[in-house]
């Protein structure tokens, strides 16, 4: 999923209705701004129109936009990556056919990613074996950069995601 970033129209809606305006992550990588202008916005809060105030004076709204895009960078690559492991772990949950490894995992935008050379022996076994026995499945496994890590609980048998920080 891609990051989101903010727009120079962000910065223009932001100072045009401050001081009762703040930046919401609404998901599917978009963000909007919210305010007395327009209904209550339902997301994520990331900042108020306020933070334009702790940037230089003078910059055009393109400069304020990629200065806000850098000062959230953390919080928008988090929101992006538990958005992306959500709707991961729930094709893991609604998948009935017979070969959830190749038609979901490996299937997946990040999966060049989540089987480095280095990960945890189980991991790297499961991914030799699924070369030679198509209908491999794995019980656990890690993704997403190892910011989570997926797994199937015995217990419930059902997909989980665990997020590490």
């Amino acid at each position: 999923m891609e990051i989101p970033r903010v727009t120079a129209d962000h910065v223009r809606h932001l100072r045009k209705y401050a001081p009762h305006a703040d930046l919401v992550y609404v998901g599917s990588g978009r963000l909007e701004v919210d305010g007395q202008h327009n209904d209550v916005v339902h997301g994520t809060y990331l900042c108020s129109s306020s933070m334009l105030d702790d940037l230089p004076a003078g910059i055009d709204d393109e400069d304020a936009a990629a200065r806000l895009t850098a000062s959230l960078a953390a919080d928008l690559d988090e929101l992006a990556t538990k958005e992306h492991a959500e709707a991961f772990v729930r094709r893991l949950n609604e998948y009935q056919g017979a070969d959830i490894w190749a038609e979901i995992i490996e299937a997946d935008a990040d999966f060049d990613e989540r089987v480095p050379y280095d990960y945890p022996a189980y991991v790297r076994s499961e991914y030799d074996r699924r070369q030679y026995e198509a209908n491999a499945t794995v019980a656990e496994f890690v993704g997403l950069g190892g910011r989570a890590t997926f797994y199937r609980s015995r217990r419930d048998n059902v997909w989980h995601v665990e997020y590490t920080s």
